[in-house]
């Protein structure tokens, strides 16, 4: 081993670079398509062969490069976006590091071609032979249009081990380069992109400037269901503003692939800001899914060091807890402050053919596709300032875990408790003993001897309709029966309106034990014997770091001198629940996310049980009083599209379709 100290010559500091810079064809068209914008482009062409592993060409009219500093372009570090270093606390630009050409050069052939506004004509930069150091400049005599053509050949012809051990198949190569190309799309919606090959063209995107138009970008993308079941998300925060679109409940997937995030027009990667954004879906979503969203987050520069990584894709915040907590906050208040319609959306060519072949279906909740309206308000509390510094910010940000250990507030919870219980057990189905048909036979009692209790749980509603007003008011109109004990049938200005009574009665439960439980706050119970736990070596450094948050969420724990952790209180009503895992899931989302919803968890998964006990069963009859009631209820009802499973309540059957499927005036 050579132990003398010298200096690397610049083209192999410029390949290693290139390690962490060029990963494959699809990194070296993302700086490349940065170059672009940063130079003013507002159209840029992409083709590839063999995926870019023999040749890429980027065409761009941006505003080119002038002859005298072409010299530099291949130059490590020379960059015209920044010249001193408090530069970097206000970079807006993409590119700044000005190592992506020099590393790129480095490892093949290049060649650019370019003309600045002025010239007669452009110049030819040609980087082809044994070095990245020998560069020839010439005039470029054929006519070309201001601004820059990039040719890039023969990726890692320099490095021979890489380019024949680690380079991915032409598939993969090609996967991860329309990956790419599709968050530059999303990142400049005012850019018209085109990728191409010999063949074809793989993705085109127009430019566009109106915020409606992006829509049409967000298809091209993410596919025409995405953006058909997309909802705006657009919030002034206190740290800059939200825009941005996330998909309704519905559709979701199976891996975290639609998934894209954005600083300042920057496409990052950052576990806690997806980790936000998920915890709002977490009551209206299926447990294991993932949902789907493209979010733009316009941040004051001076919040957000870029500076991270060469591949700029990571990103630290001044304070990361302020933002996770507004865009949790932003995007719940999206989700649950609007009422979706959930529509039949099978073929109409489809819907006439099951007429004339089989009765007809009604479709399953997985082909309801959702338009949205209505008005169910979720209380606007994101929990006051951005920058705090201290732990105790981060309880004052939790006012619905509030702890109360004495003997009075104990008591006043298991009576609270118990009414609750209580109160579930009054709306119990009627006895399974007695069948629909028994039930059936009641219909001509009046509507106080069938079921009031349910009556009682909703409120009262007229069950007449008093004109085309009260269609206009209430989104899930007026009842008209019940189908097969299941399901509520009504008839809305729309058109017919089937809602799941048990589904939508169990949200309506739901939401009333968080509300009341949020209302009394966190009422823990002494151990009488503290617990010990058995947790990880590094559990003891997160319980010093977040005492008093874990205090705020009832859990009370410490540390003796041989350090051994113990347990002193717990929720009450967690009781019965496996501490060990409990507190070292607390503490594993703490150490990853800075935050957790663990405790939130599994209290709601103890309401979810008892309002499913609560809730309406099959083949209880109702009144048309009743069913009123309960669609009123469900109007008023945060997230009342969805049970608290992630399941539908009710969809819409479209007038429109009906009549096509009877074939009304054809």
């Amino acid at each position: 081993m050579n132990k003398h100290i010298k200096q690397l010559s610049s083209e192999v500091a410029n390949q290693i670079a290139a390690g962490e810079v060029v990963e494959g064809p699809a990194s070296v068209i993302k700086e490349l398509v940065e170059n672009s914008v940063d130079a003013g482009a507002d159209k840029i062409i992409i083709e590839v062969e063999s995926a870019g592993k023999t040749k890429i060409v980027l065409t761009d009219n941006g505003c080119g490069v002038a002859k005298d500093e072409l010299p530099r372009l291949l130059k490590r570090h020379c960059t015209s976006k920044l010249n001193e270093i408090d530069d970097l606390n206000s970079i807006r630009s993409m590119g700044f590091r000005g190592e992506a050409l020099a590393s790129i050069a480095s490892v093949s052939r290049m060649r650019v071609r370019t003309r600045v506004l002025g010239d007669d004509h452009g110049w030819l930069l040609s980087c082809e032979g044994d070095s990245s150091e020998q560069v020839k400049i010439t005039a470029y005599e054929q006519p070309m249009p201001v601004g820059t053509t990039m040719e890039v050949r023969d990726l890692f012809f320099r490095v021979p081990a890489r380019q024949k051990n680690f380079l991915e198949s032409d598939q993969a190569a090609m996967r991860n380069i329309k990956s790419v190309v599709k968050k530059m799309i999303l990142a400049h919606p005012h850019v018209t992109v085109s990728l191409k090959t010999p063949d074809r063209t793989i993705l085109h995107a127009d430019g566009c400037i109106e915020q409606a138009q992006r829509i049409n970008r967000l298809e091209v993308v993410f596919g025409k269901e995405f953006a058909q079941a997309c909802l705006l998300v657009q919030k002034d925060l206190p740290w800059g503003q939200l825009i941005g679109w996330c998909a309704q409940p519905y559709f979701n997937r199976r891996y975290a692939d639609m998934q894209v995030l954005l600083i300042n027009n920057r496409p990052i990667r950052d576990k806690k800001l997806a980790f936000a954004v998920k915890r709002a879906y977490q009551d209206v979503m299926l447990p294991g899914r993932h949902p789907a969203f493209c979010l733009y987050l316009d941040i004051d520069p001076a919040l957000v060091d870029v500076n991270v990584h060469p591949s700029k894709e990571k990103v630290r915040f001044a304070d990361t807890e302020a933002i996770t907590r507004g865009l949790k906050f932003a995007v719940e208040e999206v989700l649950r402050g609007q009422m979706n319609i959930n529509k039949d959306h099978v073929d109409l060519s489809d819907r006439v053919g099951l007429a004339a072949a089989s009765p007809i279906e009604v479709p399953t909740a997985s082909k309801a596709a959702h338009t949205w309206r209505g008005q169910s308000q979720l209380s606007e509390n994101i929990g006051a300032q951005t920058h705090r510094q201290s732990i105790e910010s981060m309880v004052a940000t939790m006012p619905d875990l509030r702890v109360s250990s004495t003997a009075e507030r104990v008591t006043q919870a298991k009576n609270d408790h118990q009414r609750a219980i209580e109160s579930i057990e009054s709306l119990s189905p009627a006895p399974e003993s007695r069948s629909l048909n028994d039930l059936q036979r009641g219909e001509n009692k009046s509507s106080s001897e069938l079921a009031s209790p349910v009556q009682e749980a909703v409120g009262q509603s007229s069950a007449i309709p008093n004109g085309e007003k009260d269609y206009k008011t209430y989104s899930l109109g007026f009842a008209l029966g019940q189908l097969h004990g299941l399901y509520v049938l009504a008839q809305n200005k729309d058109g017919l309106v089937i809602i799941d009574m048990h589904a939508a009665h169990e949200r309506i439960l739901y939401e009333k034990l968080k509300s009341s439980y949020r209302e009394q706050g966190v009422t823990t119970q002494k151990l009488l014997v503290p617990y010990r736990c058995q947790l990880q070596n590094d559990a003891k450094d997160i319980i010093e770091q977040y005492g008093v948050l874990l205090l705020q969420m009832g859990l009370e724990l410490s540390i003796d001198d041989e350090n051994e952790v113990f347990l002193h209180a717990i929720p009450a009503i967690l009781a019965k629940q496996n501490l060990d895992a409990i507190v070292q899931d607390v503490l594993q989302e703490l150490a990853e996310y800075e935050t957790t919803d663990h405790m939130q968890s599994a209290l709601h998964k103890i309401f979810a049980t008892m309002a499913c006990h609560g809730a309406i069963r099959a083949n209880r009859v109702l009144s048309l009083t009743e069913m009123n009631a309960l669609l009123r209820q469900i109007e008023k009802t945060a997230s009342s599209d969805y049970c608290n499973h992630g399941r539908p309540t009710w969809f819409v059957w479209d007038l429109d379709r009906v009549d096509a499927v009877f074939r009304r005036g054809q």
